[in-house]
C-alpha cells in the first residue's frame, strides 16, 4: 500500500472497527435489559449478565481494535485533523441504527448528522 492510503485506510478502519462494536454493544444490551439507576449499571451482578451476551466482550475487542488503529491513525496526523473522521461513525450508526435496530430517527438528529457530514467534508478539504 502507497504511504498516501495509509492514513485513510487506518481511518477508515478505525471508524468501521467502532461502528461495528457499537452495533454489538448495541445488540448485547437489548439482551441484558434496561439499567434503571447508576447502582445498577455498576453492579457486579448487571455486569455479569451483560458480558454473559457473547456481543459485550466481542463490542470491548471491536473498540480496543479501534482505539490501536486509531493510535496508528494519531501516529501520521495531527488529532485536530483527524479526529473530526470519528464523526463518520455517527453517520453510520444513525444508518445502521435503521437497517438493524428498525430505529426511527428523529428529523433534528437526521439534520445533526447532515451537518456533521458536512462538517467532515469540511474538514477533509480544509487538509
Amino acid at each position: 500500500m502507497t504511504s498516501s492510503l495509509v492514513t485513510p485506510t487506518l481511518v477508515a478502519l478505525a471508524v468501521l472497527i467502532g461502528t461495528v462494536g457499537q452495533f454489538l454493544l448495541k445488540a448485547g444490551m437489548a439482551r441484558t435489559g434496561r439499567v434503571e439507576s447508576v447502582a445498577q449499571a455498576v453492579s457486579p451482578t448487571y455486569l455479569l449478565n451483560a458480558f454473559s451476551h457473547w456481543q459485550v466482550p466481542i463490542a470491548i475487542v471491536f473498540y480496543a481494535l479501534g482505539a490501536i488503529l486509531w493510535m496508528a491513525v494519531l501516529s501520521r496526523e495531527r488529532v485536530s485533523y483527524a479526529y473530526p473522521f470519528l464523526g463518520l461513525t455517527y453517520i453510520l450508526v444513525m444508518l445502521g441504527g435503521v437497517l438493524l435496530f428498525g430505529e426511527t430517527p428523529r428529523p433534528m438528529g437526521v439534520a445533526g448528522t447532515m451537518l456533521i457530514a458536512l462538517g467532515v467534508v469540511m474538514v477533509a478539504r480544509a487538509g
